[in-house]
């Protein structure tokens, strides 16, 4: 997938942070996770893929933040329960 360019800003000021703090770990999950997600559904599903709206994917984000849990962490799997919750054209 293509990184939009407020998604390339992002990783090149995570970079630099890391750089800066190369002791530290940080993990990111962006849109395109997210629509990779929603993409694969309508794979299976054989239907018309569509790109997530802004809503859809400030709702991800928030449900992912609201419900982090440091003992599992963010994976393919909670990222595709996250979508589930706020993407409902695919049900």
């Amino acid at each position: 997938m293509k990184w939009t360019k407020r998604e390339k800003k992002f990783h090149k000021e995570m970079n630099a942070i890391t750089e800066k703090y190369p002791e530290c770990v940080i993990e990111a999950w962006t849109p395109t996770d997210f629509q990779e997600v929603v993409d694969n559904w309508a794979e299976e599903k054989e239907i018309t893929k569509q790109e997530l709206t802004e809503d859809e994917c400030l709702g991800i984000a928030n449900t992912l933040n609201a419900g982090f849990d440091a003992n599992q962490g963010i994976n393919w799997d909670v990222l595709n329960m996250a979508v589930e919750s706020n993407v409902e054209r695919y049900d």
